[in-house]
């Protein structure tokens, strides 16, 4: 599990991410993630990655969507398919406010407190779940992690071709 608590809305979400702990050891290779893995038969190998929306930069490990109207195909059903996944993160945030109903309304908390609050609230949200057994299994599981691969996973910033075309690659994937 990984909480980064910072920032109280004062910067970006781009920024407070490639400054957090999790963000840099995501792009400098660090965090230990999942082997390239083959979808398809003609698809070659795919690196496992993060989703984001269109207000973060793109990289191989961290994917948005195809920004603007005048898409085809396989750049719509990319777009749509990154769409869901992000709904089905957003309902966790849906799922863990009603579990602890005390995010339906301001917190009277000090910072200093807060910080340690949120990330108890957390534990105590997963820990709940594993005892009641409440966890979905529809969330992707994996069974151990490997070290990355260096050639793959490197921080990718601005408009990175690698990116755009492993971009394409999984967008060839959905037709």
């Amino acid at each position: 599990m990984y909480v980064n608590v910072r920032a109280m809305g004062k910067a970006a979400d781009p920024t407070i991410f490639q400054d957090s702990t999790f963000g840099k050891a995501l792009y400098d290779c660090t965090l230990n993630t999942p082997k390239p893995e083959k979808v398809t038969d003609d698809s070659g190998y795919l690196q496992f990655v993060f989703i984001s929306d269109g207000a973060f930069g793109i990289s191989v490990n961290l994917m948005r969507p195809y920004p603007g109207n005048n898409l085809n195909k396989s750049q719509r059903m990319f777009n749509y398919w990154l769409s869901m996944a992000r709904i089905f993160v957003m309902c966790t945030f849906g799922i863990f406010t009603n579990k602890w109903r005390i995010f339906h309304q301001p917190l009277n908390i000090k910072y200093s407190c807060f910080v340690a609050f949120l990330k108890a609230v957390c534990a105590l949200h997963n820990y709940v779940c594993d005892m009641d057994s409440v966890c979905f299994d529809v969330t992707l599981q994996i069974s151990g992690l490997h070290d990355c691969d260096g050639g793959i996973q490197q921080h990718l910033r601005g408009r990175n071709k690698a990116a755009y075309a492993y971009r394409d690659q999984f967008a060839k994937i959905l037709l």
